[in-house]
């Protein structure tokens, strides 16, 4: 059994209009604030409501909203100069993983006595980052419960994982309220991130009984809504089902630490420019046959929570895992290939190789050529 290690950020607050509470958490740490967030909520109003809220508790909030799907190293730097030009004491990121990610990088970047080659580096030697407080809006957050982020350098197009120093995170709220505008395809697509790397943190050598329990339960909670959520797209209760299966999701995977299948599907699509989102349904087909998990006996197991959860007459009892998720995905008509999305396969070996120098780094030794294989097959 994996060594189990528990550390999560400061403290979590969840439920419907808990958003409201931002302004007095956020007071507790400073009074001016750097609101970092993406383009669209812009246009959906969020970033206002959201800017708003803090501005009732008399706070003094910049907002920095050009945190664009191509958003990378020399953006950081951007929102960075702002930070410390209006001496911000409390950085918050409201959005996505590519927001929020963003927005540590500025709590580290920000605070001095250092740089965004250090923090892409993961040099993080010293403890002095600027409070952070975390409002996620996508549904899905693999490094939600961490101090990790996924970072995209800018010239190369390549990835890493950097880590805050313990306890930089002050405070998470995630709010189902916030992902009502979220398109009904995008929910579908986050709602199969949620499940497919659950089962992924499930089958891995990295689980635990406590890993087991929570990725059991955001596939659990997945099932249960998958079939509704995106024909009941302002259902406040299914959205926040879909939610608490973002929270046992992170759980999970803040134990197992970053897995293949999840990163090669990050690095992929940073490098390509296309939504990551997009790309796990593509390439976990494959990752469930490949021969990083054939040696689990782990994948009946989980074959069997994801039939008994959607309960449909269609999945027979000897279907594989990969089997399984092949017909969830053919269901919904998701993506399947990676040349759907105009992705050329002369530049695949980069990812792969990426992917593997990253895990390499939080201590997972999976091969180029295995990876390379899964994005192959999925081309």
């Amino acid at each position: 059994m994996a060594e189990i290690r528990l550390e999560f950020p400061g403290s979590l607050i969840f439920g419907n209009k808990e958003i409201l509470r931002l302004g007095s958490e956020a007071s507790s740490w400073g009074e001016r604030v750097l609101l970092i967030s993406d383009s669209v909520h812009k246009s959906t109003g969020t970033l206002d409501y959201v800017k708003g809220i803090l501005e009732k508790k008399h706070l003094k909030v910049l907002v920095y909203s050009d945190v664009k799907s191509s958003a990378s190293t020399f953006s950081i730097e951007e929102a960075v100069s702002l930070a410390e030009r209006s001496h911000s004491q409390v950085i918050v990121g409201l959005g996505g993983v590519r927001t929020l990610s963003f927005a540590k990088a500025v709590a580290f970047v920000a605070a001095g006595e250092g740089n965004i080659d250090d923090f892409f580096t993961d040099r993080v030697t010293r403890r002095i980052v600027l409070p952070f407080i975390s409002v996620p809006t996508s549904l899905r957050d693999p490094f939600l419960l961490s101090e990790s982020c996924f970072i995209t350098e800018s010239r190369q197009r390549t990835s890493s994982i950097s880590h805050l120093p313990p306890f930089s995170t002050k405070q998470i709220i995630v709010d189902p309220t916030l992902t009502v505008s979220l398109p009904a395809k995008y929910s579908l697509l986050a709602l199969m991130e949620i499940l497919l790397s659950s089962i992924e943190a499930y089958i891995s050598r990295q689980s635990s009984f406590l890993v087991e329990t929570a990725a059991l339960d955001a596939i659990g909670k997945v099932t249960s809504v998958l079939d509704k959520i995106s024909g009941n797209q302002g259902d406040l209760n299914f959205r926040k089902i879909a939610c608490e299966a973002s929270v046992s999701s992170a759980m999970a995977l803040s134990m197992t630490g970053p897995l293949p299948g999840l990163m090669l599907a990050y690095v992929t699509g940073s490098y390509y420019k296309v939504p990551r989102v997009s790309l796990v349904t593509t390439l976990y087909p494959h990752v469930f046959d490949s021969s990083i998990y054939s040696s689990t006996d782990r994948a009946g197991q989980a074959a069997k929570a994801l039939r008994e959860g959607l309960g449909w007459s269609s999945l027979g009892e000897r279907d594989s895992l990969s089997t399984m998720v092949r017909s969830i995905i053919a269901r919904y008509k998701l993506p399947v290939r990676l040349e759907e999305m105009k992705i050329k396969s002369d530049e695949l070996s980069i990812c792969s190789d990426i992917t593997s120098a990253l895990l390499s780094n939080v201590n997972q030794t999976v091969g180029a050529d295995s990876l390379f294989e899964i994005l192959r097959e999925s081309f």
